[in-house]
């Protein structure tokens, strides 16, 4: 992906972010005509889940929509045979950006692929 991806997922959530943010862990798996998405925000005490932030699910759809569709336009964008089926991105408050792509058919463990993300990516279990 263009940097410039990166920066505009990044812009969809940081007027969003908590002023004290440290880090942010975002999400995205896509799997036939399944997506699931979400972020995680560190504060310095261990990362919060963005459904548990208090935002309103107005400003999810604000926040995701955009998002969704700057991801899907890059994967459509791909040849079939190097599409990844979820992206991970990691963002610093020291400016610095990360992903990681994982690729393969996810769609009969969705749900586990999500919870084995976790684990890896933000240290839930």
């Amino acid at each position: 992906m263009e940097p410039k991806s990166f920066q505009k997922i990044f812009d969809c959530i940081s007027d969003y972010l908590p002023t004290n943010w440290r880090k942010l862990a975002f999400y995205f798996a896509f799997s036939g005509n399944m997506s699931s998405h979400k972020f995680y925000v560190d504060m310095g005490h261990g990362y919060v889940d963005c459904f548990h932030m208090g935002y309103t699910k107005e400003i999810l759809n604000n926040i995701f929509f955009p998002i969704e569709d700057i991801l899907i336009e890059e994967r459509e964008n791909m040849p079939e045979n190097k599409r990844w089926s979820i992206f991970t991105m990691l963002a610093y408050s020291t400016g610095k950006f990360e992903a990681n792509y994982e690729y393969g058919d996810i769609s009969k463990t969705f749900v586990e692929h999500q919870k084995q993300w976790e684990e890896k990516n933000i240290n839930l279990k």
